[in-house]
Parts: structure tokens; sequence; C-alpha cells
């Protein structure tokens, strides 16, 4: 499902960014944060929240609304995350047999 949602939210952010320079989506990591969760995360880039639109500079500081890209991500990842596991453990069980 990590992994998943890692790519879900390479490929949301290559529709979204208007002037990507490499550095944002170079820091989209996958990381544990107890056993069984992980987070997919930007390591803390210190423009990031901005970029999601939760940042204190996005209202009333500016006009920017922000992508929102992680809120998206997550919301059809909840929607999907039981068929995405079941989808890997019969890929699992296959490999097995």
């Amino acid at each position: 499902v990590a992994d998943y949602a890692e790519h879900e939210v390479r490929m949301e952010l290559i529709s979204v960014l208007q002037h990507p320079t490499g550095y944002y989506e170079s820091q989209i990591t996958k990381e544990r944060r107890a056993p069984g969760v992980i987070s997919v995360n930007d390591s803390g880039v210190i423009y990031g929240p901005w970029l999601e639109g939760i940042g204190s500079r996005n209202f009333p500081a500016t006009s920017f609304k922000g992508y929102a890209t992680f809120r998206r991500v997550r919301n059809r990842i909840a929607q999907k995350a039981e068929a995405i596991g079941e989808a890997a453990v019969a890929r699992g069980i296959g490999a097995l047999g």
C-alpha cells in the first residue's frame, strides 16, 4: 500500500506542479513510523506545507490555495487500500506456487 501511495503522490505531482525543479519530487519518501505503519511524506521540505495548502502563508497571505496532493492521494488510498493489499498478497502467494 505504501509503495502504491508513494507512486500516486509522484504521479499527482507531475500533473500539478507548474514549474518543477525536481528537488521536491526527490524528497518524497516512505518512512516507517511504527510496526506496520509507513508514512509517505516530503521529508520535511520547508515549503512543503505551502505546496500542500496547509502552511501559514497560504491564506490570506497569498491567493495560492495549494495543490492538496497528499490529501487527495490519502483519500484515494483509503478507498483502495484493502484491494491493494489483497492484490499484493495474491501476487505473493502466486510467486510461491
